[in-house]
């Protein structure tokens, strides 16, 4: 059975990149790809990939998203994003929402686990940040490895 993005087109399978798509994006429900880039245009959204120190003993890497329309806020909640205030540092992570809100999701560990676990974890965050990416008219030029979002936007 074909399965249809809200925009009408047919889903496609993801490129062999992301060989477990069902981790990553519920699409079916939401604008296909090029439908996405298309209502994301008017807006600069951004990516922002960085670490952070979430209590003691751990740590978190997290994905700060910035500037969305309302078409991909509705697809970063339903990939476990949260509606949070910007990071300004690795010590200040985001809280409540304020002047400055960006979708938010964080993958935490232990600051003392083996170091493979980490890497794979890193992995793991590249990718779907790079996933995202692809959803937005610049791709992945919109996203920033260890950044933050601009407090003065």
């Amino acid at each position: 059975m074909d399965s249809y993005h809200s925009c009408g087109h047919q889903v496609l399978p993801i490129a062999d990149l992301y060989a477990d798509e069902s981790e990553y994006a519920p699409r079916s429900g939401f604008f296909c790809s090029h439908c996405m880039q298309s209502v994301q245009a008017p807006f600069n959204t951004r990516i922002y990939v960085n670490l952070q120190q979430v209590a003691p003993g751990m740590a978190a890497f997290v994905l700060e998203v910035s500037d969305s329309g309302p078409e991909f806020a509705d697809f970063l909640a339903a990939l476990g994003f949260a509606f949070r205030q910007a990071s300004l540092s690795e010590l200040e992570p985001g809280g409540e929402v304020g002047l400055q809100p960006v979708w938010r999701k964080e993958f935490w560990f232990d600051v003392n686990i083996q170091p493979a676990h980490v890497v794979a974890l890193m992995d793991r965050i590249r990718e779907e940040a790079l996933l995202l990416a692809d959803y937005l008219p610049n791709g992945a030029a919109a996203v920033s490895f260890a950044a933050f979002p601009d407090p003065n936007p």
